[in-house]
């Protein structure tokens, strides 16, 4: 439907930007245009004692850092490395990653960052999309996924780092289990036997052999370039037609991140990170997230960086009570396992050390939020988590919660359906009606579109995409990104994420359903810790889906399962209208993840409804499946 003559008179772009400085835009990103690792270092500058790194107790200052980035910035121009050449980098959070990713900057080249869980196939197509000369891995994972593709591999040198190249001056009690049995001599001199004799073996190389063998002399600080791509994040996912999309960063991204997000984060009634506190390196730094919003944003604040290669995310309680953290950001799925600590369910200082923490990665439920910021509150920390929303497209963040107020004394809506909080003071919106392309009014639903100099460049080698993805604004000729997503602006400035428009299910009748009212619902069922709904297909021959609910209980919920479930379709229709329930529920004890923790809704799709394994409130469901068996 067109927006009405009455309509367009209501829209006021960007109500968020009354509770900040009209000029906030010009002041705050004044001086964001310069190579992101100058950027960063420029941060510290003064602060060159300060530690940067901890990797199981190895600890590096910023002094220490900047050299040892120099120095491998030496390294990789005498490969002859160029400015604008693209270095393939896939490992986890090893001190290497740091080393390369600023040392890739600052010689004015690109990383191509492949997470390190990709498997053989994903490491050698965006090897192949990004043309790299050079790839580094680490030692577990070359054996795993590189070694089988070797051959193929189109690259002059594969760089292969082990755990134990950082580990010098490492506390002996911290050097435990996998960790030390990674580092054991005899391991490295049989693999670097083993490589010469393998088709392509001539292109491995050790990391410490590759940074011994040249020493660059002349200036390695590239000029600044504007328009040049200080990084390639891959989305999760590919396109329809199977094309991987690599999205482009220009360095001012990440430096605009840091004095956005930083601002948000100074609010008034907010404990902020400070310099010298310690973060928690959890989420993957291959990861938009990880680097936007984790490593680069710790380090340019001048945080003690915890780096944690490998954990297991069902155990981040235990790991998170153990470093003790001071601030650290994490997908949902952390901050319920963490609030459902048995140790945290009485009143206690506990979690004291926390300063700061942030969620965002995919959606939180009002009632899991409910329970992470009560638990938060009896266990000693100030304030709540901070909910955040976002995209790689976007440099990781987009807006998040104001400062957390327990009693309410505040006119922002926690709780509200949708709310994900108030866009970041560089962050222009609009918000368009998908079919007609029509701005809408503020309240009213429709597609995301987003202006920021956080914005990507674009797809690499995809430029057609990266044209269908982007928007005009026919007002100021600014490029806006079309997020896909479905939401609306309130007046107060609030932002409301619905749902993803490629989320939204599409019922056997033909009806739009959206799961995160759904889920939403679910959460509020006191046995319930997390929900989540997509469609599953009655039989491959009939159209359309059945909104099914997947729930996970508490470990004290109540062992009657069959109650449960005819409560939550209850509750749904207690709190949804009758065309937009979820048709058939489901307890599961765990759902399947992708590789940020995110809840891998392909493969809930993929399973089967059953008469036998479902509760199933509609009897031509019912019917249906009886039919079919």
């Amino acid at each position: 439907m067109a927006t009405t003559p009455q309509e367009k008179a209501k829209i006021v772009r960007n109500p968020h930007l009354k509770r900040f400085p009209a000029d906030i835009r010009e002041t705050l990103f004044s001086d964001i245009e310069e190579n992101a690792e100058a950027f960063m270092f420029r941060q510290n500058k003064g602060h060159e004692d300060a530690i940067a790194l901890d990797y199981f107790g190895a600890l590096t200052t910023y002094g220490e850092l900047d050299a040892q980035v120099d120095r491998l910035a030496r390294t990789l121009k005498g490969y002859g490395v160029q400015p604008g050449e693209i270095v393939a980098v896939s490992l986890p959070n090893v001190k290497e990653i740091v080393l390369y990713i600023y040392a890739i900057w600052r010689i004015g080249a690109t990383v191509t960052l492949i997470d390190a869980r990709t498997n053989s196939k994903g490491v050698l197509d965006r090897v192949r999309q990004c043309e790299s000369n050079i790839l580094v891995t680490i030692l577990d994972m070359f054996e795993e996924k590189t070694r089988p593709i070797l051959l193929e591999l189109p690259v002059k040198h594969v760089v292969v780092v082990t755990p134990a190249d950082a580990l010098v001056g490492a506390k002996p009690t911290e050097l435990k289990g996998k960790v030390a049995k990674l580092i054991y001599p005899g391991k490295i001199k049989k693999f670097k036997e083993e490589v010469k004799n393998l088709p392509g073996g001539e292109k491995v190389i050790m990391h410490t052999d590759f940074v011994s063998l040249y020493n660059y002399e002349g200036d390695v600080r590239a000029p600044y370039d504007p328009k040049g791509v200080a990084a390639i994040h891959y989305t999760s996912g590919t396109t329809e037609d199977g094309v991987i999309k690599g999205v482009m960063h220009r360095h001012a991204a990440y430096n605009c991140i840091f004095r956005s997000v930083r601002y948000f984060e100074e609010m008034p009634d907010r404990t902020t990170m400070q310099r010298g506190d310690v973060f928690g390196g959890f989420i993957p730094f291959i990861a938009a997230y990880g680097l936007f919003n984790g490593l680069n944003y710790a380090l340019c604040i001048g945080m003690r960086v915890q780096l944690i290669p490998v954990f297991n995310p069902a155990k981040i309680d235990k790991l998170i009570l153990k470093k003790k953290p001071s601030g650290f950001i994490g997908v949902p799925r952390f901050f319920q396992i963490l609030a459902n600590n048995k140790k945290l369910r009485k009143p206690n200082n506990k979690l004291a050390f926390i300063r700061n923490a942030a969620t965002g990665g995919d959606k939180i439920s009002p009632a899991t939020l409910r329970t992470v910021n009560a638990c938060f509150a009896r266990s000693g920390v100030h304030g709540g988590i901070i909910v955040g929303y976002g995209s790689t497209e976007m440099g990781a963040s987009i807006g998040g919660f104001l400062p957390y107020r327990a009693d309410g004394s505040t006119d922002y809506n926690y709780d509200a359906e949708g709310n994900v909080g108030v866009l970041l003071p560089g962050i222009n919106a609009i918000i368009l009606d998908p079919e007609t392309g029509e701005e809408q009014p503020l309240g009213k639903d429709g597609e995301i579109c987003l202006n920021s100099p956080s914005m990507a460049l674009g797809y690499y080698k995809f430029p057609e995409r990266t044209a269908e993805m982007t928007y005009i604004d026919p007002v100021t000729g600014d490029p806006y990104l079309r997020m896909g997503d479905k939401g609306h602006i309130g007046e107060d400035g609030t932002f409301y994420f619905v749902d993803r428009y490629k989320r939204s299910i599409f019922r056997t009748d033909g009806h739009t359903v959206h799961p995160s009212p759904i889920e939403n619902a679910c959460c509020l069922h006191d046995a319930v810790d997390c929900a989540s709904v997509v469609g599953l297909k009655i039989n491959e021959h009939t159209a359309g889906t059945v909104p099914t609910a997947f729930v996970i209980l508490h470990d004290d919920a109540p062992k009657d399962h069959q109650k449960i479930l005819e409560e939550l379709y209850a509750l749904n229709r207690r709190e949804l209208p009758d065309r937009d329930l979820a048709l058939a529920y489901t307890i599961i004890d765990q759902f399947p993840y992708t590789p940020m923790g995110k809840v891998d809704y392909r493969k809930l799709e993929q399973r089967a409804l059953t008469l036998e394994d479902y509760f199933i409130a509609d009897p031509a469901v019912v019917a249906q499946l009886r039919k079919h068996k």
